[in-house]
This record gives structure tokens, C-alpha cells and sequence, in this order.
């Protein structure tokens, strides 16, 4: 972010798909943004599960939770509105963890990007239904694999991009404003 000519306070939102380590372990360098958006699931659950999560790593950071609605949208239709206008959407997708969130971004043309966490590692993950190493529950990892790769197919979809896929090399999208 320096390097960019940007300081933590910043950036108006962090939005955190779920709080693993390996997600969160940064998370107190950014700890001055405007605001720190996970699922209330998640952060439920995150707190009561010292043995699989580690709460030292957003302890001290004021971390924002939000409900997901009914919405119709995702593997368990329920989504959450960053803006209320449909350009960011925090999407239910459990599995992985059980409040866990994929993140859509979406143009003015209806085109979008789906960031979709750890719904699976990797984007062969839900080309081949790999579900990942690590679920909370197998049937819901399934059922998140199968609508982003029904995502990943649709036509306004530019890209889905999984967090963990080595074969991703960086590179800008740029969506319609």
C-alpha cells in the first residue's frame, strides 16, 4: 500500500470473506480503515472456536458485522448490499467456514467479477467440484462449488478468481462506471 502512496486510513472498507488465519493474519495493518466489514456468522462462530481460529489476530481491531438478507442471490440465497445498489455484494457461500462470503463486483453493464474466497482453492476447484481440504460441512462446500462454477459460466461473469490459485497471475480488470 505505501508503495502505492496509500496509508490504512485510507481505504473505506476491508470486507473479509471469513476469518481464518491465513486471511486475517494482516488484518491489525489495516486496522485504521473507515470500516471492517465480516458476516455476522462468521464472526459469531469465530469467537466461540478458539481451537480452529485465532481471535489474537483481530483482537484490538474494530471489526463491523453484517446480516445477510434473503435475497435470492448465491448457492443459499442470501447476500449482503455493501452500498445498496448492487455493485458489491457479500454473497453467503459456507462450506469452507460457515459464515464465509464470496464478493461480487459489478459494473454498470451488469458485467461483473466474482471473488469467491475459498469456495474452493483453486478455479479447477469447482471446474472439477474439488471441494476444499477443510469444511465445516462437505454438503454446503458442494453446493457453493456449483454456483460459482454456474457464475463463472455466465456470460456477464469477466472472471471468477478463487484465493489461493497459484496459476493467477495479477492482473487488472476494469469494470463499466
Amino acid at each position: 500500500m505505501n508503495a502505492l502512496g496509500y496509508r490504512p486510513e485510507d481505504l473505506d472498507y476491508v470486507l473479509l470473506s471469513h476469518l481464518h488465519c491465513d486471511h486475517v493474519s494482516g488484518l491489525k495493518h489495516v486496522a485504521n480503515a473507515k470500516k471492517i466489514l465480516v458476516s455476522e456468522p462468521e464472526w459469531r462462530v469465530a469467537n466461540h472456536l478458539p481451537l480452529v481460529y485465532l481471535p489474537s489476530e483481530w483482537r484490538g481491531v474494530h471489526v463491523q458485522t453484517y446480516q445477510y438478507e434473503n435475497s435470492g442471490i448465491g448457492p443459499v440465497g442470501e447476500s449482503y448490499d455493501v452500498f445498496g445498489d448492487g455493485s458489491v455484494l457479500q454473497i453467503h457461500t459456507a462450506g469452507h467456514a460457515n459464515g464465509m462470503s464470496a464478493t461480487m463486483v459489478r459494473g454498470s453493464d451488469g458485467r461483473y467479477v466474482l471473488l469467491a474466497a475459498d469456495v474452493g482453492y483453486a478455479n479447477r476447484s469447482w471446474e472439477d467440484m474439488l471441494t476444499p481440504g477443510i469444511c465445516t460441512s462437505r454438503k454446503a462446500a458442494i453446493t457453493s462449488l456449483g454456483w460459482v462454477r454456474d457464475m463463472a459460466h455466465d456470460p456477464n461473469c469477466i472472471e471468477a478468481l478463487a484465493n489461493h490459485d497459484t496459476h493467477t497471475d495479477p492482473h487488472v480488470i476494469t469494470l463499466a462506471y
